[in-house]
């Protein structure tokens, strides 16, 4: 098993720079030590050598302490100082240089410590002519490697070769006992120490920065710098041992000098063969092993389920894998060494490409989502990430079509609901809202997205209800906000508006997210609010009606205590005002109109002591009998002209009681009483308002049995309470037909086509009959309702359910969807036929005229999905989200078109 390095090549390279630079402080520091205490060995190493002067000295000392702080710029301070040493550096051999081109004294030599003159050095203190150039050196490349531009510190390392060299011709001066290679003239020679100190420090410079400039060739992680790295100090350092050796056995006198250039020639040739044949192995070892990762990364990249492909500077296709082929519609051949132009034409011009030639020309790694258009016109949406390498761009690609799709169809659904859906992350931030949250709020899409939740509530509730969403949070399940509290939206304009709201949690990419469903119920609470007040008015009417019956009472109990018979009919009335109260709250209880109005014949017929009783109610121009009294049955449903039934319509024209004592000889008697004795009768008027909603009607079998007083007052009673009770019944069918009817087209919605749709499929479950559904989406509504307003859309949406309303048969049922989308329920229908329907539909919506603000909008298209029980789902869930796809392929193939369920 190969071993892991722990320290990758470029890191230990640059401990080698600090290592040297540490040793460059210490040479320095022994160096001002021997100086300081006269120590001979420390200033010469051998008596015999040229001493290493103090400013050399301090150079070293300076020169180490700038390199340990390479890469320390965030610490101004030291950089600063380090900036101020290589100056100091430069000036001393700029200095000494000086002195021995113009044949000057600055006295800059003698500066630290004074020295006494000896015969081998004229220039008391001063350093060798080439330590000054070195200094110089050193000094440019210090000043240089720290600058922020890398082509200036590449320059660096050109004087630090320079050093390396004068230094490394002075080593082997010393090594070879040849003078001339340290010794410029008499007195000017550099001490073999001083030559160490200057090549340890141009060393310290070149691997302060290995991945910069010469140095980053040797740092390679490549064939090259592999055979680089094992070669160089071989080469460097054998020749030189070789030739000292053979030097030595000439001087000792084991063989001629013309015999040890011979041995040597033949021994540097022998090193060569064998380094270039070590060298040669290596580099086919390296070959092999490279091919072999190449075959591993290239089986690796065939393998992947995600598109994988390099793009030459040329943009030809370098590699492709299978996956780029088939989410490209081509072939591997197709494409390999062609460029994406030719096999995309127009690509060029596209927003994609120009963010590949970006990261082509600045070597920048991109990723981003992009939807491509293919050459046959289609469309995908792809998930890249955009590398630069060596051969050009290596391009990752994750086909997203259906995902992106799942995503259009969730926002599409959410956009179209019929109520405010806001989703918010944890911390309350609004990032998604539907169209119906911008009219309920009165915001725009961007400024709703840009507000917390809290900024959608009355400011009273916002304080309190960040501790209640953080408590949904922890514990977060589906369930309505606020169950018995009266909950408000708070619009732009600084309004109020009652709402219901219900809870889901969402969890995505292990976020929670929470989604908001809210019900404008506006107009719900006012008709309750009328429904409450209707109430009250009969409570008080009835209240009113018993109050004036308690005073005729007294009226009545004053004169029959004067008859002496007061006992009896007094309980008798209050029985009668017991028994009223009981039915009013009996009235109150009941829900069905039928009902209500039976109950009212009933008890009526008993308290005025009348068999006959019924209840007509005006419908165009007919009374049409809706209750009566079980002896007259018969005539329920029947339509009453005004010569049909005189007496009823004179009360109805008269909003006033008519009264007959007489009946039974009176000309214009209804034919249907001639079987039926009827001696007085009386027509009382069911008034709301100065509006007449009908007739309650009564009468007698027995003659010489008027209608007393206090009879009349107890009808009109009834009569009231008729009233109510129509009002209440038809408020509460109102609220019915607001629960399942869409307020703006008139169609069912979409709560009540769940129902219809389950009924629907149970019944066809049952009695094993087919059943169809097609659903309807408005082509390009949103982009109609941003060029003419929502106005203008609210009138299409309109228009189109009137049309669809009065185009399908009885039994179908249409229903408003949610946004632009419309749902037909088509029970017991074939394919064929609703496919034909569907088309007549289409092509009749072609043809529709919106009218809208004195401005006609036409060429409206739609879309149709069809699916079918129980061929497309078995089940309602299966059977929408069949027509739903089979809509989304109408939508994807160019609109204006119906598609049938896969």
């Amino acid at each position: 098993m190969k071993k892991i390095e722990k320290y990758p090549l470029k890191d230990r390279f640059v401990a080698l720079s600090k290592s040297a630079s540490i040793l460059v402080v210490a040479i320095g520091i022994l160096i001002c030590i021997g100086w300081v205490f006269d120590i001979p060995w420390l200033k010469s190493v051998l008596l015999s050598f040229q001493t290493t002067k103090i400013n050399t000295a301090i150079v070293f000392i300076l020169s180490g302490a700038v390199l340990l702080g390479v890469d320390a710029k965030k610490y101004q301070n030291i950089f600063y100082l380090r900036r101020l040493a290589s100056l100091f550096i430069l000036l001393i051999g700029i200095l000494t240089l000086s002195q021995y081109v113009f044949n000057i004294n600055l006295g800059i030599d003698e500066f630290f410590i004074r020295v006494s003159q000896t015969a081998s050095d004229s220039f008391t203190g001063r350093m060798s002519f080439a330590s000054s150039v070195c200094t110089i050196l050193i000094g440019i490349a210090l000043i240089w490697l720290d600058h922020p531009k890398e082509k200036i510190r590449d320059l660096s390392q050109y004087p630090a070769v320079i050093v390396i060299t004068i230094s490394f011709l002075a080593i082997i001066g010393y090594v070879y006992d040849v003078q001339a290679l340290y010794r410029l003239d008499t007195y000017s020679t550099m001490g073999v120490h001083t030559a160490f100190g200057f090549m340890l420090c141009a060393l310290s410079v070149l691997w302060a920065r290995p991945d910069e400039g010469w140095t980053k060739i040797i740092t390679a992680e490549s064939a090259g710098g592999f055979v680089l790295r094992r070669l160089l100090i071989p080469i460097l350092v054998i020749p030189l041992i070789l030739g000292w050796l053979i030097l030595l056995g000439a001087k000792t006198g084991w063989y001629e000098t013309y015999f040890g250039l011979a041995i040597i020639s033949v021994l540097i040739t022998g090193f060569l063969i064998v380094t270039l044949l070590v060298n040669g192995e290596q580099l086919n070892r390296i070959d092999q092993n490279r091919k072999q990762a190449e075959e591993r990364y290239r089986n690796v990249l065939d393998n992947l389920m995600e598109g994988a492909q390099i793009i030459g500077f040329d943009w030809r296709y370098l590699y492709v894998n299978d996956a780029v082929a088939k989410q490209g519609y081509q072939t591997k051949e197709n494409l390999l060494g062609r460029t994406m132009m030719e096999a995309y034409p127009g690509i060029e011009n596209t927003e994609f490409f120009a963010i590949l030639t970006s990261c082509m020309e600045e070597r920048i790694p991109h990723a981003m989502e992009n939807e491509f258009t293919y050459p046959n016109g289609k469309k995908g949406w792809f998930e890249l990430s955009i590398q630069p390498v060596s051969e050009g761009l290596f391009i990752l690609s994750n086909n997203i079509t259906e995902r992106k799709h799942a995503e259009e169809r969730f926002y599409l659904a959410v956009d179209s609901a019929p109520n405010a859906i806001i989703i918010t992350d944890a911390n309350g931030n609004i990032i998604i809202v539907n169209s119906q949250a911008e009219v309920y709020f009165q915001y725009t899409r961007q400024e709703l997205l840009s507000l917390q939740i809290e900024m959608l509530i009355p400011e009273r509730f916002r304080a309190g209800h960040v501790n209640h969403r953080k408590g949904f949070l922890s514990k977060p399940y589906i369930r309505d906000m606020g169950v018995d509290l009266d909950l408000y939206g708070f619009r732009k304009d600084g309004s109020e508006f009652p709402v219901e709201i219900g809870l889901t949690p969402i969890e995505s990419h292990g976020e929670m997210l929470v989604m908001a469903t809210i019900v404008d119920i506006t107009e719900r609470k006012q008709n309750e609010e009328a429904l409450l007040k209707l109430n009250a008015e009969l409570e008080l009417r009835i209240f009113e009606r018993t109050a004036h019956l308690n005073l005729t009472n007294e009226k009545l109990q004053n004169e029959l205590l004067k008859r002496g018979q007061a006992e009896g009919i007094i309980l008798q009335q209050n029985k009668m005002l017991s028994e009223l109260h009981e039915i009013t709250l009996d009235l109150l209880k009941q829900n069905s109109l039928e009902r209500l109005l039976k109950r009212i014949v009933e008890i009526s017929a008993k308290f005025l002591d009348a068999p006959y009783v019924s209840i007509a109610l005006f419908d165009t121009d007919k009374l049409v009998v809706k209750a009566t009294t079980q002896n007259q049955s018969k005539m329920l449903g029947q339509r009453l002209g005004r010569k049909d039934a005189k007496l009823s319509w004179q009360a109805f024209d008269s909003r006033k009681t008519v009264v007959l004592q007489d009946y039974s000889t009176w000309v214009y008697r209804r034919k249907e009483h001639e079987d039926l004795p009827h001696y007085a009768v009386a027509d009382f008027p069911i008034l709301n308002g100065d509006e007449c909603l009908g007739i309650l009607g009564f009468g007698r079998d027995k003659p010489n049995y008027e209608f007393s007083k206090e009879q009349i007052q107890i009808g009109n009673l009834f009569a009231s309470m008729a009233t109510l009770v129509l009002n209440n019944a038809q408020l509460r069918e109102t609220l019915r037909e607001q629960s399942i009817h869409d307020s703006l087209t008139g169609l069912f919605n979409r709560r009540y086509m769940e129902e219809t749709l389950k009924q629907e499929m149970s019944r066809a479950i049952r009695n094993d009959h087919l059943l169809g559904i097609i659903m309807i989406d408005i082509d390009h509504f949103k982009n109609f309702n941003d060029s003419f307003g929502h106005l203008a859309g609210d009138s299409l949406l309109s228009q189109l359910g009137q049309f669809l309303q009065t185009n399908i048969r009885v039994e179908d049922t249409a229903c408003r969807y949610g946004g632009e989308e419309f749902f037909l329920i088509m029970p017991n229908s074939q394919l064929e036929i609703i496919q034909q329907r569907a088309e007549f539909l289409r092509e009749g919506a072609m043809k529709l005229q919106v009218f809208d603000n004195q401005k006609t909008f036409t060429g409206i298209t739609i879309s149709a999905g069809i699916a079918m029980y129980p061929q497309h789902g078995t089940n309602i869930e299966d059977l929408i989200r069949s027509a739903d796809n089979a809509l989304y392929q109408a939508k994807q193939n160019g609109r204006n078109q119906v598609r049938v369920a896969m």
